[in-house]
């Protein structure tokens, strides 16, 4: 292809400078297009290529489908189908919609039903320099189950530290949204996990989905008859346990935290991983809260076993131990009903059993 400019001459005058374009090219909108360079058509779902064969003395554009249909999209340089999708954020989609890329909301999870939402807060004195990593997290996470539209009955926020009690109990995301952006934390220096999950796992009979957040590994995860009794009731009433953690020392490492809590629920680093929340969410829908039926009328709940001070069997069940152990002397005036309905202290120290274990285990048999 020849073309003719018109130039002026540097010394004076004009001339015409006549230029030859190579002939082995193809035409877009663009331009003139060397041989072998591609481009893409969305329209048809195609990708064309600049050939030449012996049986064309021109070069032309050879259309390849890449695939089914028409009206695919560009996404980061190649094409994708119509109906492509791919997460965004955390509550939205980008997907291919009829050529164009659009943000969707991610699709419901109303098939997830969880009874009760239980927050187990670390509230020992490190967790106030940690809140700005678990608290965004707790929250979003929240935010997540509200815009996926997971069936949730119940919210329950429990503190486990110095002694087990329920601080908020709901059945409105709003209302537990609050209570964990304004949870105190007030500090102590003996975290009862174990007990506190026993007691998560007891507030409903059926789906109890219970986080804990955390940066010790507590006080009582040696105990193994807590831990049976825990593996036991979730394992009956079809619950997800997650371990929300965050590694402050060399003796509370990522690995350690695995060690103790991996055989008994999902054990998250959250310190460092962004998409810890979706990891949570991509597991419980694999998960019995998503894919069974919540029958809480076919579960017969396990009556915890009688402990004494040196785990041992015995006949008799402890339900109030007093004594000096060198705990708060208003342990017991200062707790509130909401503690003597579920309980509180330590089981090896002084401890109050629970009206509600008390109503469960003496409703059935002879007493």
């Amino acid at each position: 292809i020849e073309t003719d400019r018109c130039e002026e001459n540097p010394s004076g005058g004009v001339f015409v400078n006549q230029i030859i374009l190579p002939t082995m090219c193809c035409f877009n909108s663009s331009g003139l297009q060397p041989l072998d360079s591609t481009s893409l058509v969305p329209s048809l779902c195609s990708t064309k290529t600049c050939s030449k064969t012996t049986r064309h003395p021109t070069a032309f554009w050879l259309i390849q489908k890449e695939h089914q249909g028409c009206d695919c999209c560009v996404y980061n340089g190649s094409l994708v189908p119509d109906g492509w999708s791919i997460p965004l954020n955390r509550f939205q989609n980008l997907t291919c919609c009829k050529g164009e890329l659009l943000e969707t909301a991610l699709p419901p999870l109303s098939e997830c039903q969880i009874q009760n939402l239980t927050y187990l807060i670390d509230t020992s004195g490190s967790m106030h320099k940690a809140r700005p990593i678990w608290e965004p997290v707790a929250l979003e996470l929240i935010d997540v189950m509200e815009a996926r539209q997971v069936d949730i009955m119940d919210y329950t926020l429990l503190d486990y530290v110095t002694t087990v009690h329920v601080t908020t109990t709901t059945s409105s995301n709003a209302v537990f949204y609050d209570a964990v952006d304004n949870l105190t934390i007030s500090g102590g220096s003996k975290e009862h996990t174990f007990a506190g999950l026993l007691t998560a796992l007891e507030m409903s009979n059926c789906h109890n989905f219970i986080c804990v957040f955390t940066d010790e590994i507590g006080d009582d995860t040696n105990n193994p008859v807590l831990k049976e009794e825990i593996l036991i009731r979730k394992t009956l009433t079809k619950s997800e346990l997650f371990f929300m953690v965050m590694p402050s020392s060399e003796t509370h490492t990522h690995e350690t935290f695995q060690e103790i809590f991996a055989d008994i629920g999902h054990v998250i680093e959250i310190t460092s991983n962004i998409d810890a929340v979706m990891d949570v969410v991509d597991i419980m829908k694999a998960s019995k809260i998503c894919t069974e039926n919540c029958t809480e009328a076919s579960i017969e709940l396990v009556i915890p076993r009688p402990r004494t001070l040196q785990e041992e069997t015995s006949p008799w069940i402890t339900i109030l131990r007093r004594g000096q152990y060198g705990n708060n002397v208003a342990l017991f005036s200062d707790a509130a009903f909401s503690e003597y309905v579920a309980g509180f202290g330590d089981e090896n120290e002084e401890f109050w059993f629970g009206l509600e274990k008390l109503a469960k285990m003496t409703n059935n048999s002879v007493w």
